[in-house]
């Protein structure tokens, strides 16, 4: 076959690419297809030795190009999706998104056998900048190995796992009928970092741009973009991030939808983990440029930042080497209209507000109305316990329940001795008394090695708090401006880390414990990389 002869008129590999593109964006059944592409790319031809097509030439060149030929994988005139876009704008004042649906096909072009079309299945597309359309995801079968290649995953031997580089490509597959492009999913963690926006927030800007005001009145129209189906897309697609980020995994199986909060839950642990070795290497330290860099801890609860927990009290068991066994109430999100999740619903709901004595008549209205009687008293958790270095930079966070109690707090503790590449021995803590003296136990001090060592730190007050601690023994133990070693320490980095987790309160309160802890992991992650550059900027500002 000569491929020349099937590409002809068209001489560049650039001239090529683009009729591959238009292709792609105005699809089958499009009437006058074939003319709208032939004056798209006349009306853009750029260089000089560049000729225009006729309507003959484009559907001789289209039909080759869609039965013949692969999709071009790699773009070596690096041409990029916006100049096609642009083009096409040129030529339609409304642009692309009117045209019709959009062709996501897989992106591998080569396997051990040919690759055959075996499949198509239609779903909603979502974009940043244009309207949702139907598009059309079609599936690629090799004919050795039978694995089966679709828009972000591949079907091998019956496991679906994603590509390595399906966070490189144009699309995201949430779900079999969702696809979301992945400037869209980039916009979205903008969107959340900067602007505080939360994801019902985001959802409704969207419809609002893009299908008009009146979209809330449409009951059947399935190109809603609806906040579950967004935040879906963007939390399998962060753990995605996230483990690639800590080289967790090299192969990640797809995620099925009623799987994701199961898979939250077993992997928060791991995530936290790597968080906090990440931010304690030298990938910190080789790029803060602060001046006091790591030289301290600061650690304190923030409590504004709360969710709905399972009202079931002493279900849940942590085994600890340093305190023994701990019984806590279960960290689960309650099912709608209760106080307990799916696990505890056999439990008695005790907790509704007693009726006020003396209010017998009012009760014994027909009037469903009495504020005193029946509204449910749900249980919340207690925030976050951070921990923070002095140079602004978060190295460990670790939900709290009940209150933000010593146990807990101590517990953090020992978890963060044991993973932080960097643990400095000063630590300021707002009720540093308290912990001292609940470290400093002489019984529990022995249990291990890690409760030795934070016996050897050297903990005070935060300033902010001192004023608080009128005792003799506080001013004269955990005193920040008797002890030189804190003169220059910003012991208030966690208050000044919260005024920016402060923001977020109202977008966690009914997370479940998997996508709290992944969303406030990812905030995490994005906070420390501004911080960075922030100190950096500041130091060649004092210079």
């Amino acid at each position: 076959m000569d491929l020349n002869n099937l590409l002809k008129p068209l001489l560049k590999i650039e001239d090529v690419i683009k009729i591959i593109e238009y292709t792609k964006i105005v699809p089958q059944g499009v009437p006058d297809r074939y003319e709208h592409i032939r004056n798209v790319f006349n009306l853009n031809i750029k260089e000089q030795n560049s000729r225009e097509l006729s309507i003959a030439d484009v559907a001789r060149l289209v039909q080759t190009l869609e039965t013949l030929l692969p999709r071009f994988g790699d773009n070596p005139a690096d041409i990029d999706r916006d100049s096609v876009e642009k083009d096409l704008q040129n030529y339609i004042s409304k642009g692309i998104s009117e045209i019709g649906t959009v062709n996501i096909i897989p992106p591998l072009t080569t396997c051990c056998g040919s690759l055959r079309k075996s499949g198509q299945k239609a779903c909603i597309v979502y974009r940043s900048r244009f309207r949702p359309v139907v598009g059309v995801m079609y599936e690629l079968k090799c004919s050795k190995c039978n694995t089966v290649y679709k828009c972000s995953t591949y079907k091998r031997k019956g496991l679906e796992l994603y590509y390595n580089d399906v966070l490189e490509q144009e699309y995201f597959m949430s779900t079999c009928d969702s696809v979301f492009s992945m400037e869209f999913m980039r916009r979205i963690d903008i969107d959340i970092f900067r602007k505080s926006a939360s994801f019902e927030g985001i959802a409704y800007a969207y419809n609002d741009e893009h299908l008009g005001i009146e979209w809330m009145n449409s009951l059947n129209n399935t190109q809603i973009l609806d906040r579950r189906r967004l935040s879906e897309a963007w939390y399998k697609k962060t753990l995605i991030e996230m483990k690639k980020n800590y080289n967790l995994q090299t192969e990640i199986e797809y995620i099925l939808s009623d799987k994701l909060e199961g898979i939250l839950e077993c992997e928060k642990d791991v995530l936290w983990e790597k968080f906090s070795i990440k931010w304690s290497s030298s990938l910190h330290t080789d790029n803060c440029n602060h001046e006091e860099c790591c030289k301290a801890i600061v650690i304190d609860g923030h409590m504004k930042g709360t969710r709905s927990v399972c009202g079931a009290t002493e279900v849940k068991t942590i085994d600890s080497k340093e305190l023994g066994s701990i019984h806590m109430g279960c960290w689960k999100m309650p099912m709608k209209g209760s106080l307990y999740c799916t696990e505890h619903k056999h439990v008695k709901e005790e907790h509704k507000k007693k009726p006020t004595e003396g209010a017998k008549t009012e009760e014994d209205s027909e009037c469903n109305t009495f504020k005193e009687n029946g509204h449910l008293q749900k249980f919340k958790s207690a925030g976050v316990c951070a921990s923070v270095y002095n140079c602004g930079i978060i190295n460990g966070m670790r939900e709290l329940y009940g209150c933000e109690s010593l146990t807990q707090v101590y517990i953090f503790l020992i978890w963060l001795a044991k993973v932080l590449e960097i643990f400095p021995h000063l630590l300021a803590y707002d009720d540093a008394c308290h912990l001292k003296k609940f470290i400093m136990n002489p019984i529990r001090a022995e249990k291990s090695e890690y409760s030795k060592f934070l016996t050897t730190l050297r903990i005070v007050v935060d300033k902010m708090h001192f004023a608080n601690h009128v005792d003799k023994w506080c001013r004269r133990n955990v005193n920040p401006y008797t002890d030189d070693l804190f003169k220059h320490i910003n012991t208030e980095a966690c208050e000044q880390t919260f005024q920016f987790v402060a923001k977020f309160k109202f977008a966690t309160k009914h997370m479940s414990c998997g996508k709290y802890n992944l969303f406030m992991l990812k905030i995490s992650e994005m906070y420390n990389n501004d911080r960075l550059v922030r100190n950096r900027k500041r130091i060649k500002e004092d210079k």
